[in-house]
């Protein structure tokens, strides 16, 4: 791989700039749809430039190996996390929660690129980062929400976040890793009425 670097945004007019972001969405929905399709296996240079056609000559211009290409395929397949709405109560905003995980497992694409995610997490350490970094953000989101139930008094002010999360979004994962994205949303609109049930 070449170690030149990718001409900057602030180095270049206007048009120029279109076309580099252009391109560059180009390669990284072809090494989606790669991954999506093969595995992260399939992931070489002569591959996503077939699949994108960019040349390589471009795409060594935007990244300096294809590790650092993997890195920004998965930053960019990752759903983003929604903050709560502080005007909502406490079951709107934890169904809010559990139906945006939801739709984000129910994404194919997505979904046959988490078990890559996960594989190669020893192997790019960024990935693993990554990974925990969207954990850790899910988490804070749904303590703040319990912090909500807590003040309304509905739930105790003592529950651990990891456990809540692993039961009300570790059954949806389980469906999409099996396959069963038909079920997901149903799967987590029973797991969270079965948790604000258990605090009447």
């Amino acid at each position: 791989m070449s170690n030149s670097t990718a001409t900057t945004d602030a180095e270049s007019p206007p048009s120029e700039n279109a076309r580099v972001q252009r391109s560059r969405a180009r390669i990284v929905e072809a090494s989606i749809d790669l991954i999506v399709e093969d595995g992260a296996h399939a992931l070489t240079v002569d591959a996503i430039a077939e699949r994108s056609g960019v040349a390589k000559s471009t795409l060594y211009r935007h990244w300096r190996s294809i590790d650092a290409l993997v890195l920004d395929v998965f930053r960019a397949a990752v759903p983003p996390t929604l903050e709560p709405d502080p005007s909502a109560s406490f079951d709107q905003a934890l169904h809010l929660l559990v139906a945006t995980v939801a739709e984000s497992l129910a994404d194919a694409r997505y979904v046959r690129l988490l078990p890559d995610l996960l594989a190669l997490r020893s192997q790019y350490p960024e990935l693993g980062e990554l990974a925990d970094r969207d954990r850790a953000q899910k988490e804070a989101n749904l303590a703040a929400i319990l912090a909500m139930g807590a003040a309304e008094g509905r739930v105790p002010a003592d529950l651990d976040v990891r456990t809540v999360a692993s039961v009300l979004l570790g059954p949806m994962t389980s469906c999409a890793l099996f396959g069963e994205t038909e079920r997901i949303e149903t799967v987590g609109e029973f797991a969270v009425e079965r948790f604000i049930d258990s605090y009447r």
